[in-house]
């Protein structure tokens, strides 16, 4: 029955498609890294993903460029980047234009983002996790202080996923939001629409800039990556980011147009386009253990470190030789429910401290903890607060994680 602006829907039963051990939701970064993680681990794992391919902002937004790999400790500027996040990396060095870094010491990669999707498929079918592409998870079954399972949207029909464990790897807290009250909505940040140009050789960098304010080189030396900055918006609002995205591809082939009478060229083209919006912060967890960015800066050593972030924030970064900070294992812990843990860019935060900690590097690194702590706590009944800290530390480093400097 419809009754003003609401509707009932009735009651039905829906299948359980599987269930696993740890369901990890999203496929981006962190839930890949999530997800490789617990299944290394030992787990049973099957991760959900909106989209048909892994990598979210990384490769469906092609913001493609790893800020944050590196700090500066004494002067010295060092790669912290280790850990699962590294091997897709060193596994992109033996394709012919697969990344290219931008320094010695593999200084911020930036990879092409068939090559980087393509690895990681190749990562989640050696360790036989479950996939289920193209599937929205459309809410959460909260029993007491856990989720049992998330409810989950597809061309299949409605399902059920139950597991031991979960973990929040949507960018937004999706899971989250659905069964607490711990989130809060951040519209501080910008969001633009990547893309990739091609046919740009012989343009002169002085021209090309004139035009675009963010760009690097990619590994095909024919080709730049554009970061657009975009506008505020807020992503939960559907009609206002559907009018963001059309108006930011508009914006897009007004500046090749512009690009093209400045060069006096029509070789420049529009060769890829973002998938996904570059959405930089929405919902965050918020609670008594929550990550300031205050902290970081007087307190950089943490006593339960998960991986090291190289990169403060935008207002003060690598170009002014930042030393690195220990990311500590309550930012992906949130404290209303006991069996999820959060990863990527919805980690328990503030606004700005979660600059930082959204960036592709660090989405790998708290994912790769988050996936490792539901394993361990699947595997032997703890919670995501009485995990023992030594446990979760040697399975990182036996995983490659730097967790010292």
């Amino acid at each position: 029955m419809t009754h003003q602006n609401q509707m009932t829907i009735p009651e039905k039963q829906i299948p359980v498609l599987c269930d696993a051990d740890v369901v990890v939701a999203g496929g981006g970064t962190a839930g890949f890294a999530a997800a490789v993680s617990a299944a290394r681990a030992g787990a049973r794992v099957v991760i959900v993903e909106k989209s048909n391919l892994f990598g979210g902002l990384w490769t469906n937004g092609l913001v493609l460029r790893l800020y944050g790999t590196h700090a500066f400790l004494q002067g010295e500027r060092k790669n912290y980047f280790g850990g699962i996040g590294k091997e897709v990396i060193d596994r992109l060095r033996d394709f012919h234009y697969g990344v290219r870094f931008f320094g010695e010491d593999d200084f911020e990669p930036t990879p092409d983002p068939e090559a980087a999707i393509h690895v990681m498929d190749q990562m989640v079918r050696e360790e036989k996790i479950t996939v289920l592409f193209n599937t929205y998870i459309s809410g959460a079954v909260r029993e007491g202080n856990a989720v049992t399972a998330l409810i989950c949207d597809s061309k299949q029909g409605q399902f059920a996923l139950p597991a031991r464990c979960f973990v929040d790897a949507t960018g937004d807290c999706d899971i989250l939001h659905a069964v607490s009250e711990e989130c809060v909505l951040v519209t501080r940040y910008n969001m633009g629409l990547n893309h990739i140009l091609t046919g740009i050789r012989d343009i002169p960098a002085d021209v090309f800039c004139s035009v675009y304010s963010n760009t690097a080189f990619m590994a095909n030396p024919d080709t730049y990556w554009i970061n657009m900055s975009g506008c505020k918006c807020d992503w939960t609002d559907l009609f206002a980011m559907s009018q963001l995205e059309m108006t930011h591809r508009d914006t897009m082939w007004k500046q090749l147009e512009q690009l093209r009478k400045a060069a006096a060229s029509d070789a420049p083209y529009i060769s890829k386009s973002a998938t996904q919006m570059g959405t930089r912060v929405t919902r965050l967890p918020q609670n008594d253990r929550t990550l300031s960015y205050a902290c970081t800066e007087k307190q950089p050593h943490f006593s339960e470190p998960i991986g090291v972030s190289g990169w403060a924030n935008y207002e003060r970064n690598y170009r002014n030789q930042v030393p690195p900070y220990q990311i500590p294992y309550d930012v992906i812990r949130p404290e209303s429910i006991s069996n999820l843990w959060v990863a990527g860019r919805c980690v328990n935060a503030d606004e700005v401290a979660a600059d930082s900690l959204r960036l592709i590097p660090n989405c790998f690194i708290t994912g790769q903890a988050a996936g490792a702590a539901a394993a361990l706590c699947a595997a032997n009944g703890w919670q995501n607060d009485t995990l023992p800290y030594g446990q979760l530390e040697q399975l990182l480093r036996q995983q490659n994680v730097i967790l010292d400097y």
